[in-house]
């Protein structure tokens, strides 16, 4: 969705929005009500759709490839006649779009003002939750995730590259983007991961900020976490 009517000397500001497994691209309009910002904000949101893929190169989807070079180029070109200015990109990603998200990030650590990773990063070498067991829908969920998981990453030589976490600790990052990191303190499938990359962002000297409420890996809370976002940092 891109502002109307044309603001040619304004700001040019671009959200990157990555949505959750299960959803589709239409997800951030009609479910998280994003499109209101477009106009009263002046900002562009792009939602890639890419269904179950995680928004990373497997051997038989290139989709990251696809979003952070071709799509990318593209929107770039296309909106350049529509804003003036430079633009200023930001990211929004719920659940397997927050790892595909913080995936780009670190494929490409200036590209974002912010990123804003809500209810992730789901690692996959962190012991699950034992409260899980308590919690139905988040229990049946990761049990999704995990197939998903050996499907996307089961010939991948170096199974390293899944575990985000691993993966900032040991590469060399310099950027001005800051992270910041939503979880409900209820949502036992992303609180634990979450956290450990909140350190380890913090060992590197990366601007980073934990963000933790009361609620779980649901819409109620992505809902409140998104109009956080919008209200303080757009």
């Amino acid at each position: 969705m891109i502002p109307y009517p044309n603001m040619n000397n304004e700001k040019g500001r671009v959200l990157w929005a990555l949505h959750p497994a299960l959803k589709g691209a239409d997800f951030y309009f009609d479910e998280l009500g994003l499109g209101k910002i477009v106009d009263s904000k002046n900002i562009a949101i792009v939602c890639p759709e890419c269904g179950n893929s995680f928004f990373v190169d497997s051997d038989s989807n290139k989709i990251a490839t696809f979003i952070q070079e071709e799509l990318r180029s593209y929107i770039e070109t296309m909106l350049s006649s529509v804003y003036s200015s430079n633009l200023e990109m930001y990211g929004i990603g719920i659940s397997m779009g927050a790892y595909g998200l913080y995936n780009w990030f670190l494929n490409a650590p200036s590209f974002f003002k912010s990123v804003n990773l809500i209810s992730g990063l789901y690692s996959f070498d962190i012991k699950k939750d034992e409260r899980l067991k308590k919690y139905r829908s988040q229990k049946n969920l990761i049990r999704l995730i995990e197939n998903k998981k050996n499907f996307i990453f089961n010939k991948l030589d170096d199974k390293k590259s899944c575990d985000l976490i691993s993966k900032t600790s040991e590469m060399n990052i310099v950027t001005r983007t800051k992270v910041l990191l939503y979880c409900g303190s209820s949502d036992f499938i992303s609180l634990s991961s979450t956290e450990e990359l909140s350190k380890a962002l913090l060992q590197k000297g990366i601007q980073s900020e934990l963000f933790l409420a009361d609620g779980e890996h649901n819409l109620e809370y992505w809902t409140s976490a998104c109009d956080h976002i919008i209200s303080n940092l757009l």
